[in-house]
């Protein structure tokens, strides 16, 4: 049985290895292979070295279905009789996913081909195909060669189509690729050449090295299908300042930035950081969106991950939020629309989104820095003790609000009450130093005294996915004395009433 490779390297190999062989071709050359035409290193590939031979590459295609589930079907181009003998539905959805790079080997845990076969076909009666271009892909440290040769897969997919459309009658309109690192591009290259007809493309981190600079035509774009949606995960490498594996800039119709498109939950660590964790996320939020038996992976349109995390992109107005994965739609008559959302670590990777906005009041006493934290009260359960802003210090000023997103991981239900308390900036040895010295630093944490208080005159949290707002106000007996340090205080909605 036939498996899909896909990427599994250090990153760090790959881009000293570019670094070393970063010449451009000097001259065109071209390569011509039959059916699929001529393929060469003039613009906008001039970048990229000749691709191999199609024999060399060796693409196959593998069909599953809900009579093979177990079992791969090799369609055979050209061979009218191995698709005749197959269990192709025309009526059916066809599903096409397409691997990326391979490095040494087949590094199967980037792309899961058994769960992209199993998850497809549970949720619908389809026709699932794994293009499979192995050979091509596993080319050591030469990277740029296999994003030479993706042209290749391209152009065979692209055959394949028109001969499964000729013997099948087959709308374009009834495809959805699924593409993964160069398969993304693969993909995007297919539907160029198909007239823009496919009816959707999902790219899952689409690469960046060898395509990020392409025109439209060369590359991923939104005008390659009637949808096409992208999910960014490794949009920068921890290192040489924004070069990543993936492109970060939007190029579909809707782009997703789980967690910022960057750092992804779960791949903290230097090992994971260069084993292209973040990388193959994009796979594992798609697949999780497939299941019908997990929530959905609600996103929220915004500006900027900053603003995201702010809590000020929280409406679902005007399509201004949707599910990325499987069940995002095309926006009518926008492109390039950003959308933002958070995910635990492990699947089932949905998280609810909540924008807290904290309302300090007017008064004489000073402002304060300090480590805010709450606890959601829902009519399903409670939250666990939630650090705002990932516990940094926050500002304290009278008279003004604080707006900041706050995740659980446990559906809670309508939000019943909110627990409030804080914690006050400790001092440290290099701030009694600089004081022995008249001076100060910006980086100095400020010192509080032990009888120092806030005061939080009422908390609005409202829901993302409910899209429910709620107030919730402080007890009389902390609205003139304050709220010291370490003090845990109950906000409630009755309280708001008196």
């Amino acid at each position: 049985m036939a498996t899909c490779p896909v990427v599994n390297f250090p990153i760090i190999c790959i881009i000293a290895w570019m670094l070393l062989n970063s010449s451009t071709a000097e001259e065109s050359s071209e390569i011509c292979m039959p059916p699929l035409g001529c393929l060469s290193t003039a613009p906008s590939f001039s970048h990229l070295p000749l691709p191999w031979h199609r024999d060399q590459i060796n693409t196959r295609f593998y069909l599953r279905t809900r009579e093979n589930r177990e079992e791969d079907y090799d369609l055979q181009v050209d061979n009218l009789t191995s698709l005749q003998l197959s269990n192709f539905r025309p009526n059916a959805t066809t599903y096409i996913v397409i691997h990326g790079y391979g490095m040494f080997g087949s590094g199967i845990n980037a792309l899961p081909k058994e769960g992209f076969f199993k998850r497809l076909l549970a949720r619908e009666d389809s026709n699932v195909v794994c293009v499979y271009w192995d050979d091509g892909a596993r080319t050591g440290l030469d990277y740029l060669q296999a994003a030479a040769n993706a042209r290749v897969v391209a152009a065979e997919l692209l055959h394949f189509c028109k001969w499964l459309q000729r013997h099948t009658g087959i709308p374009f309109g009834s495809l959805h690729l699924i593409g993964f690192s160069f398969g993304a591009h693969v993909a995007g290259l297919v539907g160029h050449g198909l007239g823009r007809q496919v009816g959707r493309i999902t790219a899952l981190d689409p690469a960046s090295p060898g395509y990020e600079m392409n025109p439209p035509e060369a590359r991923l774009d939104h005008t390659d299908a009637i949808f096409v949606d992208v999910i960014h995960t490794d949009g920068q490498a921890p290192f040489l300042d924004g070069v990543g594996l993936a492109i970060r800039d939007p190029i579909g119709h809707v782009d997703f930035y789980p967690n910022g498109g960057l750092d992804q939950p779960g791949c903290e660590g230097f090992s994971l950081k260069f084993s292209a964790c973040e990388h193959k996320k994009a796979n594992v939020y798609f697949l999780d969106s497939v299941d019908a038996s997990t929530a959905p992976l609600r996103a929220y349109r915004c500006q900027s991950y900053e603003r995201f995390l702010a809590g000020k992109c929280m409406s679902c107005r005007g399509n201004r939020c949707m599910d990325m994965g499987m069940g995002s739609t095309k926006i009518p008559r926008r492109k390039h629309v950003k959308m933002f959302v958070q995910t635990r670590a492990d699947p089932p990777c949905r998280v609810y989104h909540y924008s807290v906005r904290m309302h300090f009041r007017r008064g004489r006493y000073v402002a304060h820095e300090g480590h805010l934290k709450i606890t959601l009260q829902g009519s399903e359960g409670s939250s666990a003790e939630i650090a705002l802003n990932s516990g940094t210090l926050q500002q304290i000023s009278p008279g003004h609000s604080m707006t900041i997103l706050v995740t659980s991981s446990d559906c809670l239900g309508t939000i019943m009450g909110v627990t409030f308390r804080w914690d006050e900036a400790k001092s440290n040895q290099w701030t009694s130093i600089f004081s022995w010295f008249g001076t100060s630093s910006s980086a100095d944490v400020t010192t509080l005294t032990s009888n120092s208080v806030v005061y939080v005159r009422k908390i609005r949290v409202k829901s993302g996915e409910t899209q429910v707002r709620e107030r919730f106000c402080s007890p009389n007996e902390v609205k003139n004395s304050g709220i010291p340090p370490s003090k845990a205080v109950a906000f409630s909605r009755s309280l708001c009433e008196e």
